[in-house]
């Protein structure tokens, strides 16, 4: 039996930890725990487990069990808890229980606050040097030995998502694995973040000062990215690196990322093919203009002592010496996008180095974004609106494209070659014949669903511009100055060229973020704009500012035309030529770039963001939701064939559009390989719960009504019962709605309000009576020929 260890009450800022008496449900080497979370405002169940080891202090892992959002990693907890207790870690299991409340960017500042007790605790035998705060399903490799620097070993930590995982990015953090008095691996704040949006971390325990390493000497962070690619299998990297540092690891992370000339290094290690460029690098405080070090105020709050020296060196030491330790002097066009970020009340290097850095960055055109931190001091930006912009900054930089990598490497057969197909086909079955098994198989599968579906039926989208400008054109005040409606364009400049678009906000009157929903629609800032597009006059923007949301509509039209016989001259299509895409992919696109507005503008929750449509704007929304993982809820609105309908499946009597209806009609929607399947609907591989599964296991809702024949109601439910199956066979069947109302093909006001109501329910738990599955076709059997695989994977 492993030591246990005696645990009294302690309170820590806002946490409370407690032991409690032991449970038959703990096992005998274990203690039970209780964390007072003021993210959650409740306790939560921990358990602490403690090595066999000699050592009196241990360094410990936070197990984050059950956070809300996909779990990366195949190992069980099970297994990994034993590897770190083989480690000499001590554990301790904190169960979320998949709260919603508990994700980044919310979710550091607890982290933090785990850091804290853990570093002051005496109730347990805490290596405070070596404290890591991990979500569940990763693993570490501890001390992975980079180099050696003057007999110096020079080691890092790498944290990965366990067992034959996907390939994800990483971040290298660099920092000091030794600095007394600190809350050492707090410093890897951001890193523990990103862990819970799908990264690897890894801390680099060597910053070196600031000076640049010199010719004919190893440059250890070049060493650790040369390393991390050529372990990438190992570590299930998708090689795309990021790097960061704080103060004098902002430096030494400034240099990793923009010194790229060979001169530097004589002798590249032992993995010299292996490529040590980064793609893109946060850098937070530090020192970056050396020469102007002294001028920019850093003799302001140091030792006499220390004055003197820099004075003296300053005047002793050669220009080109002094140079050679400024970061800023090495950026160039070709060097990876910055995030640069300083409090304002920094006094040990001052807010001017960072805005030397950015004025160079600036002046060479490079990409970069430069916050100053009000009222903060010489500390890493805990505010998470800013630390989610962060985040979202890493994401465009390294994580793949809506389509183009993962997509190129499948190929799928015309038409007259794909075999007939009875029912509705199987979303399990595998490119290679066999049918996915596990989460790990379903995610590669995703890849090539979104692949299938772009191919037959949307054709290749870009990734999102990188940046967009936006102006506000007009603002009023609405519904007796409860709200405010604001009008805006949206430029996007790509290949010499420009497009603009038209969006509107109506939200309450406090600018704040808000739970948002975003409509493709056909917006005039010339028409009554307080008004939906639909046929009754009922007003969406009245009914989001009443529950506190904010509602963007946006004009698609000004993305890709909808006019019957124009051709691809205007909208989005010059600036990407070489792109197949519809207008229906163009509409769908257009959701994530107007959400990168909206973010931009600071006006939207991100956590929290629903996309919809009607009609072909249910196509459009419903395409949104599959290639934007930052949509939280997909809320088509009676979207009939290319949308929520079946292809295949209409109800006896009635005569809704088909593939074939389209033809002459409607082919600006869909790629042109769409058509092929007219009268050959048997032989697509694919049908609308394809569209439908690919949301999970984010949350779903179709609002339709029933006689709305056009837009098929019968091969909605149907499909819509299919695509129940993935999420229930993931574990998430309460994000999945389908409402029905009577009457015919509109986004009334009865749409609207179950959209609101289900919306309610996904982000803040709150009750209804709405219902939602009530069949219409209760007695009908949906068409499948296969079932969820013989296992139900973890939440």
């Amino acid at each position: 039996m492993r030591e246990k260890s005696l645990v009294v009450a302690l309170g820590f800022v806002h946490a409370l930890c407690s032991m409690n008496a032991m449970g038959d449900a703990h096992p005998a080497d274990a203690e039970a725990m209780s964390w007072k979370s003021p993210l959650l405002g409740k306790t939560i169940s921990c358990t602490v487990r403690l090595p066999n080891s000699a050592a009196a202090k241990k360094p410990v892992v936070v197990y984050l069990k059950n956070l809300p959002g996909p779990r990366l990693g195949e190992l069980d907890d099970e297994t990994l808890i034993e590897g770190f207790l083989d480690q000499g870690l001590m554990v301790i299991e904190a169960d979320y229980e998949g709260d919603p409340r508990a994700a980044v960017p919310d979710l550091l500042p607890e982290i933090d606050l785990w850091y804290g007790y853990l570093f002051k605790t005496k109730n347990h035998p805490v290596d405070r040097d070596w404290i890591y705060i991990l979500p569940a399903g990763y693993a570490i490799d501890r001390k992975v030995r980079i180099c050696e620097i003057r007999d110096r070993p020079v080691d890092m930590d790498v944290i990965y998502p366990s067992g034959q995982s996907d390939p994800v990015p990483l971040m290298l953090q660099i920092t000091s694995t030794k600095d007394s008095g600190k809350w050492i691996n707090q410093r890897a704040y951001y890193i523990y973040g990103l862990l819970t949006t799908g990264y690897a971390g890894a801390i680099m325990d060597y910053n070196g000062g600031a000076r640049v390493s010199p010719v004919g000497r190893v440059f250890p962070e070049k060493r650790a990215a040369r390393l991390l690619r050529a372990n990438a299998k190992k570590w299930n990297l998708s090689g795309k690196l990021g790097v960061t540092g704080h103060s004098k690891g902002s430096s030494r992370a400034a240099k990793a990322a923009f010194i790229n000339e060979a001169k530097w290094e004589d002798d590249l290690g032992p993995h010299a093919e292996q490529s040590a460029r980064f793609q893109v690098t946060l850098l937070s405080a530090g020192q970056h203009a050396k020469e102007f070090l002294i001028e920019d105020g850093y003799l302001d709050e140091v030792s006499q002592a220390k004055r003197e020296s820099a004075l003296r060196q300053q005047k002793e030491e050669p220009v080109e010496d002094i140079r050679i330790n400024s970061t800023y002097a090495y950026v160039t066009p070709d060097d990876p996008p910055a995030f640069l970020c300083v409090g304002e009340l920094d006094k040990k290097f001052r807010v001017g180095q960072m805005k030397r850095l950015a004025a160079q960055c600036e002046k060479v055109g490079l990409e970069h974004r430069f916050i100053i931190q009000k009222g903060m001091p010489h500390m890493y930006i805990p505010d998470p609106e800013v630390i989610g912009e962060i985040f979202r900054f890493f994401d465009r930089h390294l994580k793949p494209s809506i389509l183009a990598e993962e997509h190129a490497k499948f190929t799928f057969a015309d038409v007259q070659n794909l075999p007939l197909q009875k029912g509705l086909p199987d979303p399990f079955l595998r490119p290679d014949g066999k049918r996915v098994q596990t989460l790990q198989d379903w995610r590669k599968q995703r890849v090539y669903l979104k692949a299938m579906l772009a191919h037959y039926l949307y054709g290749q989208m870009p990734p999102r511009p990188q940046e967009i400008e936006i102006k506000q054109v007009g603002s009023k005040l609405l519904y007796d100055g409860k709200g405010v409606e604001e009008q805006h364009t949206l430029t996007i400049r790509r290949n010499g060229k420009s497009v603009t678009c038209h969006f509107l906000i109506v939200r309450p009157a406090l600018k704040k973020r808000y739970p948002t929903v975003i409509k493709n629609d056909r917006v005039s800032f010339e028409a009554s704009s307080d008004r939906s597009a639909s046929s009754d006059s009922f007003d969406p923007g009245f009914e989001a500012v009443e529950r506190g949301y904010l509602l963007c509509r946006f004009n698609r039209t000004d993305l890709a035309t909808d006019t019957r016989g124009e051709g691809r001259d205007a909208g989005v299509y010059p600036l990407y030529p070489e792109y197949d895409w519809a207008a229906l992919a163009v509409w769908g696109w257009g959701h994530a770039v107007v959400l990168d507005a909206l973010d931009q503008l600071r006006v939207t929750d991100m956590s929290k963001v629903v996309a919809t449509g009607h009609s072909r704007g249910g196509k459009a929304a419903l395409c949104a939701g599959i290639y934007d993982e930052r949509i939280a809820i997909t809320a088509p609105n009676s979207s009939g064939t290319g949308g929520t309908g079946s292809l295949r499946y209409f109800e006896e009597g009635q005569k809704p559009q088909t593939i074939g209806h389209h033809i002459g009609r409607n082919e600006r929607w869909f790629h042109p390989r769409y058509f092929q399947f007219a009268d050959q609907e048997d032989r697509l591989p694919f049908d609308a719960h394809f569209a439908k599964a690919l949301i999970a296991p984010r949350a779903l809702v179709n609002c339709h009504a029933r006689q709305d024949y056009w837009a098929n109601p019968y091969g909605t439910e149907l499909t819509h019962r299919a695509a129940e199956v993935v999420f229930q066979w993931l574990g998430v069947e309460d994000r999945i709605g389908l409402h029905w109302r009577e009457g015919t093909h509109a986004q009334n006001q009865e749409d609207w309000a179950a959209l609101f109501d289900f919306a309610d329910r996904q982000f803040f738990d709150k009750k209804t009576d709405r219902r939602f599955n009530n069949w219409t076709y209760p007695n009908a059997e949906p068409p499948l020929g296969w079932k969820a695989p013989g296992m139900v994977p973890a939440k």
